[in-house]
């Protein structure tokens, strides 16, 4: 699978942004959804921001969430996950999770990045290859990030 991404010319106008945001924001939710479905989240790290004296009020920061293909068990390691500001007006949550896995059943690995923090849209999927080049994901897993990234995929779910 080849890597994907797309980042958005500067998004002027709060209608713009917000109409933006949420298109992106949805195919991002659906396809870490759909990853998690098919395969396993063993890590993520990213900044939910919730702001109501801006009007899109809701923010993905710095998102990195890392899946393994075949799916397996997993066990928790680590929750680095804290709270920095919260007010009835503003509220960032930074969730940091990660989870041990047996390495040697790994065949596929997938890193997906978002951000929607700023007048830009940020959006990756990038396919991590093992040291010997290889990265075996299955056809569902390819289907979803190629969805994710259609311009059909406004008018469609996932």
């Amino acid at each position: 699978m080849d890597n994907k991404s797309y980042k958005s010319e500067k998004l002027d106008g709060v209608d713009v942004q917000k109409t933006e945001r949420l298109k992106w924001r949805s195919r991002y939710d659906r396809l870490v959804t759909e990853l998690g479905r098919l395969g396993t989240e063993v890590s993520v790290k990213r900044t939910l921001e919730t702001s109501t004296e801006i009007d899109s009020q809701k923010f993905v920061v710095n998102a990195l969430h890392k899946f393994i293909f075949p799916p397996q068990q997993i066990e928790f390691s680590q929750d680095n996950s804290t709270v920095h500001h919260t007010t009835p007006d503003h509220y960032i949550h930074e969730e940091d999770k990660t989870y041990d896995y047996d390495r040697n059943l790994v065949n596929g690995r997938i890193l997906v990045g978002y951000d929607d923090s700023s007048n830009f849209i940020d959006f990756s999927v990038n396919n991590v290859r093992d040291e010997r080049g290889k990265s075996e994901l299955p056809y569902e897993v390819e289907n979803a990030v190629k969805a994710a990234f259609s311009t059909e995929s406004d008018s469609e779910s996932v």
